[in-house]
């Protein structure tokens, strides 16, 4: 094997990881911001990151979510590391939890394991909000129409999770020997 394939074989999965994190961050930004108002309420990476953990990923997804979560970070107007902390703890939180708590393939599992990612994720948003509010002296009020938007939100992803988690397991049927089923 030539010096030229083994240095290829190191960089082109380096190149894809990178465009696959951009393309991650990206397109959640573009649904924020090209799409109408009822697709703001799906949090497409936590879909992302939830079908990925139960069709298999390894603990490397967190690693994953981390660069995302970073991307998107330093794209959005809010305090550094709000979104960074709250992100990668959830996706390993979640990792976890399907790995130690939820270890069926059922896609009532990936509604569950979405709406409870959801919940963690907008719990450790709050709780880094409030935190950079007392270290930079600015007030964060919760609202009831804050919660509503957290909580259509969880609805929101967790029912997009189930339908397509199916078609994914469909999908993957297809293309291997050991068929996935589900309930």
């Amino acid at each position: 094997m030539s010096q030229h394939s083994k240095i290829l074989k190191k960089i082109i999965p380096a190149v894809l990881y990178t465009l696959g994190i951009l393309g991650l961050a990206f397109s959640k930004l573009m649904l924020n911001n090209l799409l109408p108002t009822v697709f703001t309420y799906i949090d497409i990476l936590m879909l992302f990151f939830v079908i990925a953990i139960m069709r298999g990923a390894d603990g490397g997804v967190v690693w994953f979510a981390f660069g995302v979560y970073l991307i998107e970070d330093i794209l959005t107007s809010q305090h550094f590391g709000i979104e960074l902390f709250a992100g990668v703890f959830t996706i390993l939180g979640i990792f976890w939890f399907f790995e130690s708590v939820f270890t069926n393939l059922s896609i009532w599992i990936a509604g569950i394991l979405t709406l409870f990612g959801m919940f963690v994720f907008r719990a450790l948003y709050c709780i880094g909000i409030l935190f950079s509010g007392l270290l930079l002296e600015n007030g964060f009020i919760f609202s009831t129409g804050l919660m509503k938007q957290f909580g259509i939100e969880m609805l929101c992803t967790a029912f997009l999770a189930i339908p397509l988690y199916a078609v994914f397991i469909k999908i993957g049927n297809m293309f291997t020997r050991e068929k996935i089923k589900y309930s």
